[in-house]
């Protein structure tokens, strides 16, 4: 490696895309660690959680929400209706859409998660301080809310 090149090229843990790259890896399996005791997946609370609060809703609202494609949504659903955690039923308006629910076992189930879920984010909280959490969440939802990019 040349002079020049060394120091015009940033170490990885000065390059900001990078950091969220490694704390997204680290926070993630921490998170699905404390999930699958619960029996969940961390995509499987989020379509939990979000049907939750937002109630009924068809599966590419659901998609767009929680950051996955609509047959993941499909494919999660499968699995969430066997437990008799989601209900699904065609639109009144138009039966090609799938409308989502939770049921009521599965605001039980939900309600059982998001405990862990939030002892979790206590614990991350806690390692930022509570400026650092609260300037993260923000920059996280921001970034989340309109990206510059097409990461698809």
């Amino acid at each position: 490696m040349t002079k020049s090149a060394s120091q015009t090229i940033a170490p990885p843990g000065q390059r900001i895309g990078f950091l969220i790259y490694r704390a997204g890896v680290l926070v993630a399996r921490a998170y699905e660690a404390r999930m699958r005791p619960l029996g969940f997946a961390p995509a499987e609370i989020g379509l939990m959680t979000y049907l939750a609060s937002h109630g009924t809703d068809h599966v590419r609202a659901v998609a767009r929400s929680i950051g996955v494609s609509p047959q993941t949504v499909v494919n999660l659903t499968r699995g969430l209706e066997q437990r008799g955690f989601v209900a699904r039923a065609p639109s009144p308006s138009d039966q090609r859409t799938v409308l989502l629910t939770l049921t009521v076992e599965g605001r039980a189930a939900l309600e059982e998660a998001d405990t862990a879920a939030q002892a979790f984010d206590a614990e991350v909280a806690a390692v930022l301080g509570p400026v650092g959490a609260q300037a993260v969440g923000d920059g996280l939802r921001t970034l989340l809310s309109a990206p510059p990019w097409d990461a698809e």
